[in-house]
């Protein structure tokens, strides 16, 4: 029983997968041809002459500490800290 629905089965497969030709494009189309297609653009690639990065061009915590500590206090800390949370979107 098994056997005769797996062939089934498959026979269904078969006829469902059956390329078809296809259709034979049409008389009245025109041919396309090399005037009427524009050229592509030339593309100019600058290379980039120094792309290398060194440590003291990126910023660390380092680098903000000072300025920290001299606008944030203990009297300004709940605003800063409120500024903080607007500018990032996180909620209190």
């Amino acid at each position: 029983m098994k056997r005769a629905i797996v062939l089934g089965l498959s026979a269904l497969f078969l006829l469902a997968c059956e390329e078809t030709p296809a259709p034979a494009p049409a008389a009245s189309a025109k041919p396309v041809t090399a005037t009427s297609a524009a050229a592509p653009p030339k593309l100019t690639i600058t290379p980039v002459v120094n792309a290398e990065v060194t440590d003291e061009a990126l910023p660390t915590i380092e680098d903000f500490e000072d300025e920290a500590d001299k606008e944030i206090t203990t009297a300004n800390l709940e605003k800063e800290l409120e500024a903080l949370e607007k500018e990032i979107g996180a909620a209190p």
